[in-house]
């Protein structure tokens, strides 16, 4: 059994986009763990994923000093999971997963794509190249960990108690 934590912290929209990688990835690899790192109000959307664990973060109601992360970051490295795939990769993110890299961890990190998009955006005239999708972007960081496996079309359940703030 492999220990596999998710960042994803923030955007309601790209942290939705994670649900179908993660089902798809369950579906390939069922004796994986998956402990989610996001915030709070998040949690709801991952209710129906009994596979996946949340560790849940308050970003809403007060900022979280840098030395709270650093101290968030070194609990969680403490626990040693065997890999971490970052799907976000802001600041918040680098310091988890610089300090679980320290305690051994795998470290695989989202390519954002930046330099293509802005190269398509540039682009004056010709032929248009369509992108990869951001789901597909996170189905690859899982992909660089040697984890490979195929994008299934996913039917989510109705949620029986769904939150107004979600």
């Amino acid at each position: 059994m492999k220990d596999i934590v998710v960042l994803r912290l923030s955007s309601l929209g790209d942290i939705a986009m994670t649900v179908p990688v993660l089902l798809s990835f369950h579906k390939a690899f069922p004796d994986c763990t998956i402990r989610l790192i996001t915030r709070r109000r998040f949690a709801p959307i991952f209710s129906h994923l009994d596979f996946v664990t949340i560790d849940a973060i308050d970003l809403d109601n007060k900022p979280i000093s840098i030395i709270q992360w650093i101290r968030f970051a070194i609990q969680l490295s403490k626990s040693r999971p065997e890999f971490v795939f970052d799907l976000h990769d802001v600041l918040r993110t680098k310091v988890i997963r610089l300090f679980c890299s320290f305690n051994g961890s795998k470290v695989f990190v989202l390519d954002k794509g930046r330099e293509e998009k802005r190269a398509l955006l540039e682009q004056k005239g010709g032929s248009i190249r369509y992108l990869k999708t951001t789901v597909q972007r996170y189905a690859d960081v899982f992909e660089k960990g040697g984890f490979s496996f195929q994008l299934q079309p996913i039917f989510l359940p109705r949620l029986e108690e769904s939150s107004e703030k979600i």
